[in-house]
């Protein structure tokens, strides 16, 4: 694998929420950096939303909790250059995916400064509780987003994983039968019963209102996947 590769679960197919958030990262040396609050999403010119960065930081957590706290955040010192900007570290300086995130610099050039998000990228979570209508009928929320990597285009997102619970709360279970312990694993398939995943090419999401149409065929899960 190339040293530009990132390796680990980065090298498969993931789901952002389950994989992603919430993980610790690590400079080259192991020292701890922070950890990851959402994850940039940026639209390519040929169309396709790319995995291109991680955020960090009370700018990138406190949106996830409640928009207005992160908007008394903002105005608690509002003369602060870039109060409102996430920490950012672009998914080129990450070297692996495990437990948690390994970077291939030092904590130094870790994460450095980010411009505020131009129209052009978005966030996870602005995805993640999003609801969903499948051909005009409402029918769950978005709980996790797939991804895959492709050669020449990075970490491109391929499907919505669509359900009841809430962001990441399939917990792996749908992606491997043989996960135990076997009554949690019942229990969260139980509660997951009629969960779908659709092709993101067949979604038309609404950032700003917090809504996705879907059309066209769709999957149920299954458990057919193996643990990554």
């Amino acid at each position: 694998m190339s040293p530009a590769t990132p390796g680990g679960r980065l090298g498969r197919e993931l789901d952002l929420a389950l994989h992603l958030l919430d993980r610790q990262v690590e400079d080259a040396e192991g020292a701890l950096v922070g950890k990851v609050d959402d994850v940039e999403l940026t639209r390519s010119e040929d169309g396709r939303l790319v995995v291109s960065g991680l955020l960090l930081g009370a700018n990138a957590l406190l949106p996830r909790i409640s928009r207005r706290a992160h908007e008394l955040w903002v105005a608690s010192a509002p003369q602060r250059p870039g109060q409102h900007v996430p920490d950012r570290i672009d998914l080129s300086l990450v070297d692996r995916l495990d437990s948690g995130v390994r970077l291939r610099t030092r904590r130094a050039g870790a994460a450095p400064p980010a411009p505020a998000l131009d129209p052009d990228r978005a966030r996870l979570t602005g995805l993640l509780g999003a609801r969903v209508s499948h051909e005009g009928e409402r029918d769950g929320r978005v709980i996790d987003v797939r991804a895959r990597p492709e050669v020449d285009h990075g970490l491109v997102v391929s499907e919505l994983v669509v359900g009841r619970g809430g962001a990441g709360s399939l917990l792996g279970y749908d992606r491997n039968r043989d996960m135990g312990p076997w009554a949690i694993a019942a229990l969260v398939r139980r509660l997951h019963r009629g969960s779908w995943v659709v092709d993101i090419g067949q979604c038309a999401v609404d950032w700003t209102g917090g809504a996705v149409a879907t059309r066209g065929p769709r999957r149920p899960l299954s458990g057919d996947h193996e643990d990554d």
